[in-house]
């Protein structure tokens, strides 16, 4: 009897540090970080979907969380920003240099947008097309006030994908139709470099793409092979892109230690 009194005892006293350490977790699991995140992601749910549900007007759920989105990051530094899915074959351009498409540069003119530059060997050059046709139509859509923006859009697509551009040709006026399939198109980093007078090298820097520190490197080793003793790097129009690839650019030219930069957000918040 006496035994079964002690070990009752001894299940009390187990019992109760049993609850007091899950007490402790309890509290500790309801003020931790992970909780606070999962219950401020429940409030954003439920606050979105009372919208939803009971607002006077018919709201747009998808634009509303792209608007959240976009308002929680400006607290944030000017370099973090949300791509929605319509924008990551820009994305990828920016990044990598390489896209769908037929392969030209294109600008407006007038009510419409002209060729300005196909790149040789590619579908543009192919289908005969040359700087000062004026494109003003795509499958049948016609391109009268669209913008750059917009036309370039319809112009990108799937590598193999065809389609047929209403064309104003150059030298003969006539408006004919050119079939084009796209093709995967890769836009050097470096598409120019050479000697400009008196050993100053010069190289044509378009953007921060994937392996762009790599074009640089070759062409710098070939000026300084061509007697190169000075640099010009023309960066002009460069959107940027690539961090890691930028750094390489400047430990080509910088020694370790010696780079610095400033920055002021001159915006409000922090």
């Amino acid at each position: 009897m006496k035994n079964m009194k002690a070990h009752f005892k001894k299940v009390k006293r187990y019992g109760a540090i049993l609850l007091c350490g899950l007490s402790l977790f309890l509290v500790f699991s309801f003020t931790s970080p992970n909780y606070n995140f999962a219950k401020s992601l429940d409030i954003f749910f439920n606050v979105l979907r009372e919208i939803n549900i009971f607002y006077v007007d018919q709201v747009n759920s998808e634009e509303l969380v792209k608007k959240a989105i976009n308002e929680m990051l400006s607290t944030l530094d000017p370099y973090t920003t949300y791509i929605p899915d319509d924008e990551m074959e820009d994305f990828e351009f920016m990044t990598t240099g390489q896209y769908g498409g037929m392969g030209a540069l294109i600008r407006k003119s007038g009510d419409y947008i002209e060729i300005s530059e196909p790149y040789e060997n590619f579908p543009a050059a192919k289908a005969g097309l040359v700087p000062g046709d004026l494109l003003i139509g795509i499958d049948g859509k016609s391109l009268k006030n669209a913008d750059v923006t917009e036309v370039s859009a319809m112009l990108k697509g799937k590598p193999g994908s065809k389609m047929d551009l209403k064309v104003v040709k150059l030298r003969s006026k006539d408006t004919v139709v050119v079939s084009v399939v796209r093709q995967f198109i890769r836009i050097p980093a470096v598409p120019y470099y050479g000697i400009v007078r008196d050993r100053v090298g010069y190289i044509r820097f378009t953007n921060f793409t994937t392996d762009c520190s790599k074009e640089v490197k070759d062409a710098l080793l070939n000026l300084k092979k061509m007697g190169a003793t000075s640099l010009v790097l023309d960066m002009r129009s460069n959107p940027g892109g690539l961090l890691n690839e930028a750094v390489k650019v400047v430990n080509l030219f910088v020694p370790r230690g010696q780079a610095s930069g400033k920055y002021e957000r001159k915006d409000k918040g922090i």
